[in-house]
Order: C-alpha cells, then sequence, then structure tokens
C-alpha cells in the first residue's frame, strides 16, 4: 500500500513538472515587440512598483486593523446567552453566518468574517483595489463606514504609481516606434520630425538611460526635464504664432471688404455725375412750326374768287408755336 501511494505521488509530481513546458512561452519575448516593450516598462518602472507595494502595505495594515477591531466591538456577551440561545446562536452562525441574536462572533469574541487582523489583509487588498470580491464584508453599520472609506482611499494610494508605470510603457513604445517600426509609423515619424525639432525624443532617451553613478543619471534626467520645458515653450509659440497669423488674416479680410465697398459707393458716384454732366452738355430740341393754312373769313371770303383762294390757301402760311397751335 506504502510502494503504491509513493508511486502515485511520484507520477503526480512528474506531472507537475511536465507543466513547466508552459513556461516556453516566454521566448516569445524575442519575437515579439510588444512583450519587449512590457519588460522594458516593468525594468523602469522600479521605482514606482516599490511605491505601489509600499502604499498597499501600509494601506492594509491601516484598514485591517480598523475593520478588525471596528467589527470586535459588536461582537455580543456568550455569557449572558442561556443554553437555548448559545445553541440557536451557534447554529445560525454556522449555517448562515448571520443571527438574529448579534454578530456572528468565534469563541474568542472576534467577527467570524475577519477572525484576525492578517485574515482580514484579503479584504483590505480586494477593497482598495476595488475588485470588490463579495466572499467577506463588514456586518455592522460602522464597518460599512470602514469599507467605504478603505475604497476611496485605495483609490487615490494607487492612483499616482500606476499613473508613473503607464508614463513608463508610453516611453518605452516611442522609444521602440523611433528605433524601429512599421513603414507607415516610419512616415508618420519623419512628418513629425520634419515640424517639430527632436527634442522630446532626446528627453525620452535621456530619461531611459541609467548610468552606475546615481548622480550621472539624476543630471540626465533633469536635462531631459529642460528640454521638454523648452519643447512645450516652443509649443506654445508656435500657437501664439498661429492666433497672430488668423488675427492678421482676419484683419486684413475685413480691411479688403472696406476698400471694395469703397470702390463700389465710388464709382457709382462717378456714374451719377457722368450722367449729369452729359444730360446739361446736351442741347435743348428746337421748337417744332407747323404751317396752318389762313383761310379769309366773311365777306373776304365772298370778295375773294374760288381759283384765288385756293392758290392763296397753298401759299400763304405762318409759323405758330406749338403753345398757340394747341
Amino acid at each position: 500500500m506504502i510502494v503504491v501511494l509513493q508511486s502515485g505521488q511520484a507520477i503526480g509530481f512528474i506531472r507537475a513538472v511536465r507543466l513547466v513546458r508552459l513556461f516556453r512561452i516566454f521566448k516569445l519575448g524575442r519575437y515579439s515587440t510588444g512583450l519587449k516593450m512590457m519588460m522594458v516598462a516593468l525594468g523602469n518602472s522600479g521605482q514606482a512598483l516599490s511605491v505601489l507595494v509600499f502604499f498597499l502595505g501600509i494601506g492594509c495594515v491601516l484598514f485591517s486593523s480598523v475593520v478588525y477591531h471596528v467589527e470586535k466591538l459588536s461582537c455580543p456577551d456568550r455569557a449572558r446567552f442561556n443554553q437555548t440561545e448559545l445553541a440557536t446562536y451557534l447554529q445560525e452562525c454556522h449555517v448562515r453566518r448571520l443571527s438574529e441574536l448579534g454578530l456572528c462572533c468565534n469563541e474568542f469574541d472576534a467577527p467570524v468574517d475577519f477572525p484576525s487582523i492578517l485574515s482580514t489583509f484579503w479584504w483590505s487588498i480586494v477593497t482598495m483595489t476595488t475588485v470588490g470580491y463579495g466572499d467577506t464584508v463588514p456586518r455592522t453599520n460602522a464597518g460599512k463606514v470602514a469599507g467605504a472609506f478603505t475604497m476611496c482611499s485605495g483609490i487615490l494610494l494607487l492612483a499616482l504609481p500606476i499613473a508613473l508605470i503607464g508614463a513608463r510603457f508610453q516611453e518605452a513604445y516611442n522609444m521602440a516606434v523611433s528605433s524601429r517600426g512599421s513603414p507607415s509609423l516610419q512616415v508618420r515619424r519623419k512628418a513629425k520630425e520634419r515640424e517639430d525639432p527632436p527634442t522630446k525624443t532626446i528627453s525620452t532617451r535621456l530619461r531611459l538611460l541609467r548610468f552606475s553613478n546615481a548622480s550621472m543619471t539624476r543630471l540626465a534626467r533633469e536635462l531631459a526635464k529642460e528640454l521638454d520645458e523648452a519643447a512645450t515653450m516652443r509649443d506654445d509659440i508656435r500657437m501664439f504664432e498661429k492666433a497672430e497669423k488668423q488675427s492678421q488674416r482676419q484683419v486684413l479680410d475685413c480691411g479688403i471688404t472696406v476698400v471694395q465697398r469703397l470702390q463700389h459707393y465710388s464709382d457709382e458716384a462717378l456714374a451719377v455725375r457722368h450722367q449729369k454732366s452729359e444730360m446739361d452738355a446736351c442741347p435743348s430740341p428746337p421748337e417744332v412750326s407747323e404751317s396752318l393754312p389762313v383761310t379769309p373769313r366773311g365777306e373776304d371770303a365772298r370778295l375773294v374768287p374760288a381759283g384765288t383762294r385756293d392758290m392763296f390757301q397753298k401759299s400763304v402760311t405762318f409759323e405758330v408755336s406749338p403753345s398757340q397751335g394747341s
């Protein structure tokens, strides 16, 4: 029997050793740019990771102690229970971890959900990282208030180190793109370098440098910071120049519009003046004369012969102005 157990354990151990083959997947890092960038980012984020672990440890110790002692204050006194109440209390706590007689606690007057400060670390980590696994939760109102404060504090404590790690990954990505990349990325990078001087690239590379001497590393980071400030000032100057050019263009457009309107009004005035001068220089039309025959009337008409009267009407005329004729 002992030999069978030993052989079974040996087979299980061999199967466990065979799982080591899964670690071959890390060989893909030789050919994967993404894994290389991840490793470089994690290597450059050593300080940020240490700060993250430090904050997480402080939060675990602090909030675990607070929740443990706050929940422990609500544990009922078992000495006041009679035999029936004690049996009911133990049965309910064993089945549901909830009892109508009070908070479920063990024989050491510690909450069943948080029997010790070390066991409360799990709840603190899950709460500070806002995962909310839900296997253990505070039961009292004071414990819930402490849990809410733990969640808010966890967001504040973990946000800054995680942001630093993200910045290091962005720097590693920029380095990988600047060193090698696809043709489209290279074309865009070259176009960007034509537009902007490579100060940002230089500052990124200086920030990623690591020297054996700590003072040299600090000087490289300070120089990178100065280059970043210079790049920011250059961007601000370009922004102001662009705004100035736009305002000048607007003023020029307004001036052109005003000149065009003045030219239009001047042309209209010249046209009216020219038309008026032409009307003044044009002579008045001559008076139209009408030849009206004079017919003898009364006794004169009887004395004049008919043939002579016709000849007189044809030959004798007189000029009458239009106003007199009317």
